[in-house]
């Protein structure tokens, strides 16, 4: 599988956690992906801390498939 580290979408959404390991499921609207080409990607979950510390929370493969026409 190779590496991409381009960003293809980022977006920054707020949450407050009432507890700490609260599980919290949410919706977050990231748009329309346009992928320059076919290939392997990563889908990234990152928590920002107030002091702002980066932590990463959840991560996926995928795979996009050119379109054929």
């Amino acid at each position: 599988m190779g590496v991409v580290d381009k960003t293809i979408r980022f977006v920054k959404f707020g949450v407050t956690f009432q507890e700490d390991n609260e599980l919290l499921p949410l919706f977050v609207e990231v748009g329309d992906c346009v992928f320059p080409e076919a290939g392997w990607y990563s889908f990234e979950v990152y928590f920002s801390a107030r002091s702002g510390g980066d932590a990463l929370k959840g991560e996926q493969p995928l795979l996009v498939i050119a379109q054929e026409e």
